[in-house]
């Protein structure tokens, strides 16, 4: 039944409808607080299907630029990696109408995740994204609180942003903002996910890890070396042997719940950002 209930997303609620705020507080109230590692797992995957409206640490849907990478996420985590964060390539320009300024935004492909076990497999898994050389590669020990990297920066920018009140054109001559960054030193960075989802931090015991591509993607040249990250881990993934043991994870009592709010309101909490 679950499996069909996605063909309702365009329903007319958004995230800050009050059913869907209400079923939002229940969740975080009660299944998100499992320790256990499939079931996180598989609460994660009906996030990314669109069919829980927010996660503890990410209190919306999924951007529009990640939409593309769903099914791509699925399989990561059919092999147990916990995914927290990330953004799709993305080059785009435009007006905005409220501030009448003219903007150009370049994102660089990236995915953040967490490792739970220390094994032979996993360790090659990490070891290959290091040394990929088309990819920059942060991570870190939970356990150790320490840092290790493939680049010297300790900021590595993934978004920039410029704009003008002028006119399209003049948005070339204007500096670039830097927005999201990726840190690669221990200080600066913490495990800010795990702090608003407690029993993440204590069912991830080993690593968390920051991917991105080294190139921003750029419509002007048919984003010519832009990497695909999340394929890239795939194949880092199969390459280290790594099963995919999570692949058939249950959770029925997120399922009891979900159905239930499905039943009452003839609808699924919204995936849709409010306007």
């Amino acid at each position: 039944m679950l499996s069909e209930l996605a063909v309702m997303s365009n329903n007319s609620n958004t995230i800050d409808d009050p059913r869907t705020q209400g079923f939002m507080r229940q969740t975080f109230n009660t299944i998100w607080y499992t320790r256990d590692y499939g079931q996180l797992l598989y609460l994660n995957k009906l996030f990314i299907k669109g069919l829980l409206p927010a996660t503890p640490y990410h209190l919306g849907p999924l951007h529009d630029d990640s939409v593309p990478l769903v099914q791509k996420l699925l399989r990561i985590h059919d092999y147990g990696l916990f995914t927290t964060d990330g953004q799709g390539a993305l080059h785009k320009t435009g007006h905005n109408a409220k501030s009448s300024e003219f903007y150009e935004i370049q994102q660089k492909p990236y995915i953040s995740f967490y490792v739970t076990y220390n094994t032979p497999e996993a360790v090659t898994l990490l070891r290959t994204l290091m040394s990929n050389p088309a990819l920059v590669c942060v991570i870190g020990s939970v356990k150790e609180r320490t840092y290790y990297s493939n680049t010297l920066q300790r900021r590595y920018n993934v978004t920039r942003e410029r704009g003008s009140t002028v006119s399209a054109d003049a948005v070339q001559s204007q500096p670039w903002g830097l927005f999201t960054n990726l840190h690669s030193n221990a200080e600066v960075y913490k495990l800010n996910e795990v702090e608003v989802c407690p029993t993440l931090l204590q069912v991830i015991t080993e690593y968390q890890v920051h991917l991105a591509g080294l190139e921003y993607a750029d419509n002007n040249n048919n984003n010519e070396g832009l990497v695909d990250v999340e394929q890239a881990l795939l194949d880092a993934i199969q390459a280290s042997g790594m099963s995919p043991k999570y692949a058939n994870a249950t959770f029925p009592e997120a399922d009891a719940m979900l159905q239930q709010f499905v039943d009452t309101h003839k609808t699924i909490p919204t995936t849709e950002l409010s306007q």
